[in-house]
C-alpha cells in the first residue's frame, strides 16, 4: 500500500468517525472483555502484559472478578479505561461472523489485532497526539482494513 492510498483509507476512516460523539460508548455487557485481555496496564500488584488475559477476569462469565474493588486494590487503569466503543463494535463483528474466540488462539490474536487498530483508530481521531495503552502492528493494519472498516460501520449501533 502507498503513503497515498493509507492517507485515503485513513481519511475514510475518519470521516465515519465523525458520527455522533454520544454513540461512541462502552458497553460492557456486549463486549467479550477485551479491554481485559488486550491492553498492557499495572497495577500495585500487578503488571498486565500486552495480550495476555487479566488474571482477575472469569473465563467462564468474562467478568471481572474484583470489579468492585478496583478502586481499592489500586486498578486504576481498569477504572478509567475507556474503548469508545471499540470493543462491543468488534465483539459484534465476530459474533456476526459466528466465530467463538474464546479458545481458538489464531481467532483470538485476529480479533485483538481488530480491537487494538479500531481503539487506535478512534483514540487518535478524537485525541491526536495522546499515548495509547496499545499499538497497532502496521504490518496487520494492512490485512484486517476489511474488519477494521466493518467494526467501524458497527459503531454505536444497539448490539
Amino acid at each position: 500500500m502507498t503513503d497515498g492510498e493509507t492517507d485515503q483509507t485513513a481519511g475514510r476512516l475518519n470521516r465515519q468517525l465523525d458520527i455522533d460523539k454520544e454513540k461512541l460508548k462502552p458497553d460492557c455487557a456486549a463486549c467479550d472483555a477485551l479491554c481485559c485481555i488486550t491492553p498492557r496496564f499495572e497495577a500495585p500488584d500487578y503488571q498486565k502484559p500486552l495480550g495476555v488475559r487479566c488474571r482477575n477476569l472469569d473465563s467462564q462469565t468474562l467478568g471481572c472478578r474484583i470489579y468492585q474493588k478496583r478502586e481499592a486494590l489500586g486498578y486504576i487503569f481498569c477504572l478509567k479505561f475507556d474503548c469508545f466503543g471499540a470493543g462491543q463494535a468488534v465483539s459484534r463483528l465476530f459474533r456476526d461472523l459466528a466465530s467463538d474466540w474464546q479458545g481458538e488462539e489464531s481467532i483470538e490474536r485476529f480479533k485483538f489485532d481488530v480491537f487494538v487498530l479500531l481503539y487506535t483508530q478512534i483514540s487518535n481521531h478524537l485525541f491526536p497526539g495522546r499515548q495509547l495503552e496499545m499499538e497497532a502492528d502496521p504490518e496487520s493494519a494492512e490485512k484486517l482494513k476489511p474488519f477494521l472498516e466493518a467494526a467501524v460501520n458497527l459503531l454505536g449501533q444497539d448490539s
